[in-house]
């Protein structure tokens, strides 16, 4: 935490500094605590918390998501010792954008995962300071909907803290990110990747975004557009 202010408060007072009417994190924990009180069976609590935001609802608290994951993850921790809940696999909390979602109305659920893992904060998925791209960008896996691409740096590869979620054996777990090129445009960049990125079935670092793109990364090959 920052300043003299720490915990709860401080997330709360550097939030609400960059926004007003925006969704409220202390809000948030109560729903999520309130959810997860909800679905508490025989003792046994949801271990799975998901918190879907609207894409500004997200930026806004983007740079304080680490404070407030782990201020979630205390304050089920300590609800738990207090009313004798066990949960059967580690905490995992995961927050989210969606465009679909309305500002200030975020959708919080809480289930039972076994297996559930949630890597330590910072390893090996820094913390973000995200931005708006310049363009109005999306990006389908062949087959699929179209994703927008809602917010820079944009993150593809294997493990579930990607923004896109690719689940495949050629894939690394952080295999490539979007990021903002400085002129309004955006690079998909290769993050040393085992399998890389291909491009018309050549291996390149990098490639600037632009309508039509078609890339394989691993077994999916992903084709970018914007709506402009």
């Amino acid at each position: 935490m920052n300043g003299d202010v720490g915990g709860l408060e401080g997330l709360v007072q550097r939030v609400l500094r960059r926004a007003v009417g925006a969704v409220h994190p202390a809000e948030l924990l109560a729903d999520a605590e309130a959810r997860v009180r909800e679905q508490v069976r025989e003792g046994v609590a949801p271990n799975r918390i998901r918190i879907v935001l609207a894409t500004d609802d997200f930026l806004r608290l983007a740079p304080d998501l680490p404070a407030f994951e782990r201020e979630l993850r205390t304050l089920l921790a300590e609800r738990a010792r207090r009313e004798g809940w066990r949960f059967l696999a580690p905490l995992d909390v995961e927050v989210v954008a969606d465009p679909d979602v309305a500002v200030g109305v975020p959708r919080v659920s809480a289930d039972v995962r076994l297996g559930a893992t949630t890597p330590p904060l910072g390893e090996g998925f820094p913390t973000r300071a995200l931005r708006r791209p310049g363009r109005p960008w999306w990006v389908r896996v062949e087959g699929g909907e179209r994703m927008p691409i809602a917010f820079l740096p944009f993150r593809i590869g294997r493990a579930k803290e990607n923004d896109l979620v690719l689940p495949g054996l050629l894939v690394s777990r952080r295999h490539a990110e979007i990021l903002d090129d400085g002129r309004g445009g955006a690079i998909l960049r290769d993050l040393g990747s085992r399998n890389g990125i291909l491009v018309a079935g050549e291996r390149v670092d990098h490639v600037p975004l632009r309508p039509g793109l078609a890339v394989q990364i691993g077994e999916f090959t992903l084709h970018f557009g914007t709506d402009e």
